[in-house]
Order: structure tokens, then sequence, then C-alpha cells
């Protein structure tokens, strides 16, 4: 008989084992779940993101908004979104669009072209406050998930910075030591060059949107991995992406 066979492992050792093996099982089942709900309802997301995109560029044709307003939209990550069930309890916050307006006259245009529009149904709304920016949150269902379209007034380099809290959030709201900074880079360097596959369950699909003067409509484009990758963790030294 081997000598680490499991039948010579120590109750305690099994116990270890047995639990590992249910939470990958678990982490397996979860991810199939979760990319079966993504493709079956990621249509409909395209097609309220095509919606939202028409508002804007309309409102920017009529002179009503500005050129610079932005809109960029996500899917979870299978990692985040299921962090996020443990908390609430609930897969939810799976979709959102956010639409960073330069005022508040094109804060409100755009609340009550929401509000109009017919492929948009608003089930409730929320007004943030915050010291970074204001925002109003619009929800709405796309299959069983609440979609939330988030309206802020901020300009695209507060939104940047407000974004890039992904490595201090690792290690929670306190203040970071230069220790723990460099030892979580250099585990996801790590994780990063071997490929593994942690590291992509923690990456959202992402889309932005802006406006082409030329030819006067707005234009989605999907992020690239490496992409995300550079905006959820800066100092990670990327490889370059072959073209598909």
């Amino acid at each position: 008989m081997i000598k680490d066979s499991f039948y010579n492992w120590t109750p305690e050792q099994k116990e270890t084992f047995e639990k590992k093996q249910i939470k990958t099982n678990e982490a397996l089942r979860n991810y199939y779940i979760y990319t079966n709900f993504i493709e079956n309802t990621s249509k409909a997301f395209s097609m309220k993101r095509r919606a939202l995109m028409k508002i804007v560029e309309n409102g920017i044709n009529q002179g009503t908004i500005n050129q610079q307003v932005r809109m960029m939209s996500r899917i979870k990550s299978n990692k985040s979104a299921y962090e996020n069930k443990i908390k609430h309890k609930n897969l939810d916050d799976i979709f959102a669009t956010t639409i960073l307006t330069t005022t508040q006259e094109e804060l409100e245009y755009i609340r009550t072209q929401l509000k109009i529009n017919g492929k948009i149904q608003i089930v409730r709304m929320k007004k943030i406050n915050k010291a970074q920016f204001v925002a109003e949150h619009f929800y709405l269902l796309i299959g069983r998930d609440v979609n939330v379209i988030e309206c802020r007034l901020q300009t695209i380099d507060d939104f940047e910075h407000s974004y890039s809290h992904t490595l201090y959030k690792a290690i929670g709201d306190k203040k970071a030591s230069k220790e723990e900074i460099k030892a979580i880079e250099e585990s996801k360097q790590n994780m990063y060059n071997s490929g593994s596959a942690e590291i992509y369950s923690e990456i959202p699909l992402k889309w932005y949107a802006q406006f082409d003067e030329k030819t006067r409509k707005m234009y989605e484009r999907q992020l690239t991995t490496n992409e995300v990758l550079k905006e959820l963790y800066p100092f990670l030294k990327l490889r370059e992406e072959k073209e598909r």
C-alpha cells in the first residue's frame, strides 16, 4: 500500500481533504451555473446597452448633452458574483452600466429619457450622494437579475481614480503597509505568470462606448483581457495578447 494513500491519512487529514474537494466541486458547479445564466441573458443586456447608447447619441446630436459623456458597461466576474451572493444571499448586480455626465442638466436629461423609453422599464430608482460624486441609480430586470444603470455626475479622471482601488480592497479598508502591498502585487503577478484560473475568475467583461464625431453615432468596444487586467491591477507586467 502506498504510504501517502488516503487510507493511511489521519481523520484530520481526511477531513481537510474532503473540505477542499467539496469547495472545489461547489466552485465548479457555481461556475457552470453562472456561465449558463450569462449566456442566456447577455443578449437582453446587449439590447439594453444599445437603447442607452441611442439615448446618449440623440442627446449629443440634439445639442442637449456634451460629446464627452462616456458610457461603461460590465458583466460581473464569476468570483465577484458569488462573493456578493455569500454576502447578500442573492445573485444580483451582475449587469451594470455607468453613464458619466458632465453637468446636472445632462443627468436630468438622461433620467427623463430613461423614464419614457419603451425598451427600458425601470422598476425603482435611488439617489446616491458621495463625497466624490452624485449619482442616480435606475434598476431594471434582465431575466431574474436586477440590472443597475448608474448616471454619475463626475469627470472621467475622477471616475478612473475612484475605480482603481482593487488592490487596496484586497487587504480591507485599513491603511496598507508597503510589505502588504508588495505581497499582494507579487501574488497577483505569480498567478498571472502561471496562467492560474484564479486570476481570470476575477475578470469582468467590460465595454466602453463613445461618440464618434464623424459618423455622429455612439460606438461600443469590448475591452480585451489585458486591458481589463491592467485596469484591475495596474502593476501587472502583461504579455502581449495574440490577435484573434
